[in-house]
């Protein structure tokens, strides 16, 4: 049984993502393939994959139809297949309800992954595909690539797999003091992309009124949970 406090939180977690759906757009897009990748095996279990798979691991150049814009984008999801073709995917902010369980941990590693290593990820190949399994694993995994839904295969590349363990194992003493505002690109079948701020891809419209109210309800019941609990 939950107390106010909690209650309240959950209240405003929920605000904020009706607001962030209430600001979602629908666009049609395509993967145009490698930006800086790396070929490579690894163990990918769930959805449209299970046991080791051999692929180009790191950030993707993706193609907007309208306007016609490219941009670099991560992959958010390895269990789907990327799209080659135009699919119509949702544009929103991401926000911590589009992760998985313990979505408040995660969306905090999430963005200081990107506040902290994103801008020398696109540097070579193997800081981008070591970025790209760090993001997966805190995603949906359990940050260690020995096991779980994702991991190294034994012929993975050791470059890539020291890379990513680099950076989980760096979360900890990492602050979000600079969170990155991120936009993630959503569709039920092909895979799922995340792009931060400054880059053509992380442009949506602006919120409507009442996407605002929604906001500041949503910001106002955290402000008030965090009073009573000092």
């Amino acid at each position: 049984m939950c107390n106010n406090k909690n209650l309240r939180a959950a209240v405003a977690l929920s605000l904020l993502a009706v607001a962030s759906a209430a600001n979602a757009d629908i666009v049609s897009l395509r993967d145009q393939g490698s930006n800086l990748t790396v070929l490579s095996p690894i163990i990918i279990n769930g959805g449209d994959f299970s046991g080791s798979v051999t692929g180009y691991i790191g950030s993707y150049t993706i193609e907007l139809q309208t306007p016609a814009t490219s941009f670099v984008a991560y992959c958010a999801d390895p269990f789907q297949h990327s799209n080659s073709n135009y699919q119509s995917y949702s544009r929103s902010t991401l926000v911590a309800a589009n992760l998985p369980a313990v979505e408040a941990v995660r969306f905090g590693e999430v963005t200081k992954l990107y506040a902290n290593a994103y801008a020398g990820s696109l540097t070579n190949a193997t800081k981008s595909a070591g970025f790209q399994i760090a993001l997966w694993e805190v995603w949906h995994d359990d940050k260690n690539l020995a096991d779980g839904k994702i991991r190294k295969a034994d012929d993975s590349n050791s470059a890539i797999v020291t890379e990513a363990q680099n950076l989980l194992d760096s979360l900890a003493g990492w602050t979000a003091s600079t969170v990155p505002a991120l936009t993630l690109y959503s569709n039920g079948t092909y895979q799922d992309y995340v792009v931060p701020a400054g880059q053509p891809g992380s442009v949506f419209p602006i919120p409507e009124p009442g996407t605002y109210a929604l906001l500041l309800a949503g910001f106002g019941v955290l402000g008030l949970a965090r009073r009573r609990q000092a």
